[in-house]
This record gives C-alpha cells, sequence and structure tokens, in this order.
C-alpha cells in the first residue's frame, strides 16, 4: 500500500505534457530519465502566469544530484505563440530532482509558490533514490537559493518517510530529515522530539562511518555528548585514521580561536591526509585561508587562494581591503584587489542560481565589480596614483549607480585631491538629493564648497554668509530627497492584510498586533548576527528617537532566526546587544516553536521590514538594507501613513 502511495506522489510531482491549458507549466516526457531530454513548457496565456508580457524568458532549473551539489541550468526559451520551451538532457547519472523558475527581465513564475519539479525515474518507472529526498528538503525550507515552495512540514516528512522505504540504505535522507525537524523547531522540546530521530538513524547505520560520522554531532545537538563521545571515541578506536577520526580533528582544530594557533594544525591535516577529495581539499583550503588572514599571514593567505579552483572576487577584496584601510603592504594589496577586480567582469553563471530576476543578476553584477573597484582605487589614491584612482572610483560610482554613500564620500575625496572641486561639488549635491550621503560625504562636501568659494584653507574660514549659502544648498537638496521619497511612498503604497501575532518583549511582557490598530507599526524581522541588519539599525534608531512622543507610532523590531539555544538566551543575548550599541526601540522575541511570525509574513531573507497602516494593514514591505536614504524612506512612508484617515 506504501508503495502505491509513493507512486501516486511521484505522478502528483512530474507533470504529464498533455494537462490542462490553463496550467502555467508542463513537462515532457512526463517522467524524465537520466539520458533523456526533456523539454519545459511555460504557457504565458493561463490565467495565472506571470510573464505574460515578458519580450524574454530563461529557464532556470537546479537538478539535485546524489552525493554532489544541484547543478544549475539557464536555458532559453524559444517562443511561438504564447508558449515558450526550453529543452536540456539529463546527463549525470547521479541526477535526481529537478525543480523550475521561469525568468524575465524584471519578474520571475514559480507557479504560485508552489513551484514546478519533477521527480527523475529510472528504468522501472520509480523515483530513483534521491528524488524524495530532495523535495522534502525542498518543503522542509520553503526555499533553496532563489528557488521557492510554500513551506509543508508534513509533506516534508512524508516525502522523507517515502524515501527512506524506498532506498533504506540512502542514510543521508535520514540526515536530513534531522536538519530539517532541527530548524522547524529548535527549542528544548523540539531537540526531545528530535532525539528518537537521532537514534533512529544511528541504529540504521552504525555499521556506515560516513554517516557516523555526521550523527555524532546530532547527538550532541539534542544535548547527549555522553553518548556522542562513546561513538566517537569507539568509531576512531576501530578506524583511526577514519571518517569520524578526521571529523573529530577538523571539528577540534575548528574551535581553536587563534587563528596562529589554527594554522599549524590545519597544515599538518592536509600533510596527514592527502587522499581528500576535491571537494573537501577546496573546503580545507578555504579554512587555511581564513586562518592566515585571521593570523595576518597575508602573503600566505594570498598564496592559498591561488591555489583554489574558481575563487571569488570577495575573498581577494576582502583581504586587500583590511591592508588597504590600515595603509599596509599597499603594493601587494592593490594587486590583489586587482586580481578582484578581474575576477568580478567575469563572475561565475551559477551565482545566477541566488538572483529573482535578471535584472537583479545584472545589478548585483554590477554592484560587486563596482565594491571591488572602490577597494582598488582606495589602495591607489593612498599609493598617490590619484588620477588612475579617480579613473577606477569613476566606473565604480557609475556601477553602483551611486547607491553606497561610502564609495561617493571617497571618490569625492580623490576628485578634490585633483582639484576637480566642481565635479565633487556635483555629485556631492546630486547624492544628499538622492538620499545616498552620509556625514563623512557632506564633510567631502564641505571641503568642494570652500574650494568653490575660493577659500583653500577651510570651511571654517568662509564667511558667515557663505557657510549659510551652503547649509541653505544643503537643505533645498535634503527637501528634495525628501519629496523624491514621498513620491516613492505613494508609488509603493500596498494594502494587504496582516498576519495577527503575540510576542514578548525584552521583559516578558507580551505585545499583540492587533491591540495595535490605529497606529502606525514597524515589524522589522532581524537577528543578531546579521550583518545589514546591524549596519540599518543606528538609522532605524534615528527615526524611532523622531517618532518617540509620537503615541500613534510604535516599533517592534522581532528578534528571529537565532541560534540560541532558548527563549531565554535568546533574550540575553538581544539585551546585551542592544545596551552595547544603546539602541532602545522595542525589541519582541520570535516563536522557537511552531510556525515563526516571520515565516507568516513570508519573510525570506532578514532585514524585512512591514509597515502597518492604521486600519492593521500591510502598507509598505521592504527587503534589505539599502543605505542611508533608509532613514527618509521609513520617515515618508510613515508621514504618508499618519497623514491617512483611520
Amino acid at each position: 500500500m506504501k508503495y502505491i502511495a509513493t507512486i501516486v506522489l511521484f505522478f502528483s510531482c512530474v507533470l504529464a505534457f498533455a494537462q490542462p491549458k490553463s496550467n502555467v507549466y508542463s513537462i515532457s516526457p512526463g517522467h524524465p530519465t537520466v539520458g533523456s531530454t526533456f523539454t519545459v513548457i511555460y504557457n504565458a496565456s493561463a490565467p495565472t502566469a506571470k510573464l505574460r508580457d515578458a519580450t524574454d524568458i530563461e529557464l532556470y532549473a537546479l537538478v539535485f544530484r546524489n552525493g554532489d551539489d544541484p547543478r544549475f541550468l539557464d536555458l532559453p526559451m524559444k517562443k511561438a505563440a504564447d508558449t515558450w520551451t526550453a529543452s536540456a538532457t539529463i546527463t549525470d547519472k547521479n541526477s535526481s530532482y529537478m525543480i523550475f523558475r521561469c525568468v524575465s527581465r524584471d519578474e520571475s513564475d514559480e507557479s504560485a509558490e508552489n513551484g514546478f519539479d519533477a521527480m527523475i525515474a529510472g528504468s522501472d518507472g520509480k523515483p530513483v533514490m534521491g528524488a524524495h529526498q530532495a523535495c522534502g528538503l525542498i518543503l522542509s525550507s520553503g526555499q533553496y537559493n532563489a528557488f521557492r515552495r510554500t513551506k509543508n512540514m508534513a509533506r516534508a516528512k512524508d516525502e522523507f518517510d517515502q524515501e527512506m522505504q524506498l532506498y533504506p540504505q540512502n542514510w543521508q535522507a535520514r540526515i536530513d530529515l534531522l536538519g530539517a525537524m532541527y530548524r522547524n523547531d529548535h527549542s528544548d522540546e523540539g531537540k526531545a522530539t528530535l532525539r528518537p530521530e537521532v537514534d533512529k538513524a544511528f541504529e540504521a547505520n552504525k555499521d556506515n562511518e560516513v554517516a557516523v560520522s555526521r550523527i555524532v554531532g546530532w547527538y550532541r545537538t539534542v544535548g547527549d555528548s555522553a553518548k556522542a563521545e562513546m561513538i566517537e571515541k569507539g568509531a576512531i578506536a576501530n578506524k583511526p585514521n577514519g571518517s569520524v577520526a578526521r571529523q573529530s580533528r577538523w571539528a577540534h582544530i575548528m574551535e581553536e580561536q587563534d587563528a596562529g594557533k589554527r594554522v599549524p594544525q590545519i597544515l599538518q591535516y592536509l600533510k596527514e591526509y592527502t587522499d581528500l577529495d576535491k571537494k573537501e581539499m577546496r573546503t580545507k583550503l578555504l579554512g587555511l585561508y581564513d586562518a592566515y588572514h585571521g593570523a595576518k599571514e597575508n602573503d600566505k593567505a594570498a598564496d592559498v587562494l591561488s591555489r583554489i579552483e574558481n575563487t571569488s572576487w570577495d575573498w581577494w577584496n576582502g583581504l586587500a581591503w583590511d591592508l588597504i584601510d590600515k595603509g599596509e603592504d599597499l603594493d601587494k594589496a592593490v594587486v590583489w584587489a586587482r586580481k578582484g577586480v578581474d575576477l568580478s567582469r567575469t563572475p561565475d553563471p551559477d551565482a545566477k542560481r541566488y538572483y529573482a530576476t535578471l535584472d537583479d543578476w545584472e545589478r548585483g553584477r554590477k554592484y560587486g565589480t563596482g565594491s571591488v573597484l572602490d577597494t582598488y582605487a582606495y589602495g591607489l589614491f593612498k599609493l598617490g596614483k590619484t588620477e588612475e584612482a579617480e579613473k577606477s572610483y569613476a566606473e565604480a560610482y557609475q556601477l553602483m549607480n551611486g547607491d553606497a554613500a561610502e564609495v561617493n564620500g571617497r571618490y569625492m575625496e580623490c576628485m578634490i585631491k585633483n582639484g576637480h572641486f566642481d565635479r565633487a561639488y556635483e555629485v556631492g549635491i546630486d547624492r544628499v538629493r538622492k538620499g545616498k550621503s552620509d556625514d563623512k560625504l557632506i564633510s567631502v562636501l564641505k571641503i568642494a564648497f570652500a574650494e568653490k568659494e575660493g577659500s583653500t584653507d577651510s570651511f571654517a574660514k568662509l564667511t558667515d554668509e557663505k557657510q549659510k549659502k551652503f547649509e541653505n544648498v544643503l537643505a533645498d537638496a535634503g527637501k528634495a530627497n525628501r519629496e523624491s521619497a514621498m513620491k516613492k511612498a505613494l508609488e509603493g503604497r500596498l494594502s494587504k492584510p496582516s498576519v495577527d501575532f503575540t510576542l514578548n518583549d525584552l521583559s516578558g511582557k507580551p505585545v499583540t498586533l492587533s491591540s495595535l490598530k490605529g497606529k502606525i507599526v514597524v515589524v522589522d524581522f532581524w537577528a543578531t548576527w546579521c550583518g545589514p541588519c546591524k549596519a540599518s539599525f543606528p538609522y532605524l534608531q534615528k527615526v524611532h528617537e523622531k517618532y518617540r512622543n509620537n503615541e500613534n507610532v510604535v516599533f517592534l523590531a522581532v528578534d528571529t532566526w537565532e541560534h540560541e539555544k532558548d527563549i531565554p538566551a535568546t533574550v540575553e543575548n538581544a539585551k546585551k546587544f542592544m545596551a552595547e550599541h544603546k539602541y532602545t526601540f522595542p525589541v519582541v522575541f520570535d516563536v522557537l516553536t511552531g510556525k515563526k511570525v516571520a515565516e507568516k509574513y513570508e519573510v525570506e531573507g532578514i532585514p524585512t521590514k512591514f509597515i502597518i497602516d492604521k486600519k492593521g494593514n500591510v502598507a509598505f514591505k521592504s527587503i534589505g538594507f539599502s543605505g542611508p536614504d533608509m532613514e527618509d524612506e521609513l520617515i515618508a512612508q510613515i508621514e504618508l501613513l499618519l497623514g491617512e484617515r483611520s
């Protein structure tokens, strides 16, 4: 009977070619096999199709493979009437499952977020090993890279169960099930529920050393370090150089906080284990790079990077920036930054898997090149090569669309050094108007203004009249930015029902969203480990201070996705964070058990802000940190809503 259920699910996941014309997606043949060519059809005339007016569509596919990372396919689609098609051949014998999304310049279609996928079939017509496992993985998380599915833990567990019934030898499916359960609930109660599953995984795979090396870590996760140590010691005694021994040794090396002490341990590890496969070697070399970098042995860190295939421009950028910012080893650092620039100009197409649309990919690619060009130009500037630096800054400014306030300030500083005061002033005022400035940019702008007004000494030496002139120009530019922000707020106004919640604040007092109806509520999802969240908080604090005495505006920073073991630990972690940074906006804590509020609001990344209007509807949503203009944008949204009737 269970076998019948498996086949039924298989047929439901792999849509047949002959299906209603109202469907957005279809695939032919209905049951792809390894070695076969499949064709995906996108019906732009379907009632729910999102890409009706697209002039170009690409099919993004992730092909999951047993024992390897998923392979990303980017396939241009051909149009005939209202139908778009793309074909490819399944070449990897380990392929098990595919998930698709259609992408245009500025939009994507994932079939109403239910996703469109296909389980790869074997010669017997059944899903191959790993197919149900991969499907369960997607359903348990709701997302893999930029590929989304509606999260459904019940269905995910069923997929894992079917995988293990069809293929009991697939130990990795059990490990993935543990991960799914832990992500869904990592409270003490969740860990107690997880413990029997860890025992099942061990009993089913205790003779599989590779599986045991992973299960040992799960015993520690659920709080049974004694059993983890017992299993680990037994496995190491049985095979002193086996998988468990290696895993244990590497884990202990990574626990070493002193990077200088970590280096010789990693070198010894690599000396003893010369049979690492390509994937393992890459991981270990990256660990060595991090250790050298942390120990400030930068030449050796660069040498390690040169030995790794397909290095990221970001690694070279990080290595160079640390030195350039401190003014150390500038000649070497500039060479490394240049290497980062060159790498960024030929990005790995595989990175497209992380972007929602083609436009997002282009923006991300350009922003990356601009970021490392900024590092390169900064190094040239400090070396006194200011003319060359200005050219690189100009390109960085263009690629980043002038959105990075820090880069804008350094660009202006370089122009001033080269005597291009008028251009520096024009860029500065324009950036203030667009809300892409910060305190450093304003200070550089003052220098450019003073030079324009004939003072080669300082802004402070200008006459009161000229200083007042500058303040008026600055005020006008700020007004233009506020007007632009208000126009943007009007254009971006939403009206979607919010999801009610009751969450506890720092003192343990419950806060219910619906009880705040009639007020404007800023709901900001964040975590203490989140870099963009931390970058955005000084601006959130400024806005909070502006409305501190306004009883009609409420701020709720929802602490979510933390890695602490329970709520008390999460609260203490947040209290420490807030105290260290002197932030005063209210904090509430997402649940650890059950469905998180972040999931109910379909949060895909943090920070994500929702502004709730007086009627209790979501009026605005923003994802990520856009820079200093966040302050004016948030104020414009709040002011717009305050002006509306209840």
